[in-house]
């Protein structure tokens, strides 16, 4: 549950931090360096995906120092807290050059989330088969009881017609003594 609340804190930061870094024109300046630096696109986007995981990795480790030390029962409560995101970002223009955080990488956060993600539908799925299944023995048991039902009425039917039949017996043996 804590690694759940982990992994949930880190994936939505990263995407502010993704989102704040591409808002403050972060690409734009890295493309506007492209030229003077002799960097491709590509490696203009490996730079700036460097940068953002640098970012996310300090903001993250910021708002989870803070998680911890608050004791947090849920992970909202540590989103709110956007003030510690802020710093985390003017740190990162300040320290461009150094490599990530040993902290959790992007794709293995990613790959986390979707095996996660994959599980609950599995889960769901196998849910949702019990209760087609149940749905199915239900349906049975309805058809089975509309079966009893239907032979019941038939069998009072044919014992009313029985009954009808024999007091008009009688009756018209009594008339004709």
């Amino acid at each position: 549950m804590v690694l759940e609340r982990k992994y949930a804190i880190e994936e939505a930061i990263t995407f502010s931090v993704r989102n704040t870094l591409e808002a403050e024109g972060m690409w734009r300046k890295l493309k506007d360096a492209v030229p003077s630096a002799n960097l491709t696109d590509d490696s203009a986007k490996e730079l700036l995906s460097e940068l953002t995981s640098l970012a996310a990795s300090k903001a993250i480790e910021k708002v989870m120092q803070w998680a911890h030390e608050h004791d947090l029962s849920t992970h909202w409560e540590a989103l709110d807290r956007s003030d510690m995101i802020t710093p985390a970002l003017m740190e990162i223009t300040n320290e461009s050059t150094t490599k990530p955080d040993s902290s959790v990488p992007a794709t293995e956060l990613k790959n986390h989330l979707l095996a996660q993600k994959r599980k609950e539908v599995d889960r769901l799925q196998t849910i949702l088969s019990e209760e087609e299944n149940i749905i199915a023995d239900l349906k049975r048991q309805v058809d089975e009881q509309e079966g009893i039902t239907r032979q019941l009425k038939e069998n009072v039917d044919a014992t009313f017609k029985d009954c009808i039949q024999k007091l008009e017996n009688d009756a018209s043996d009594d008339s004709l003594h």
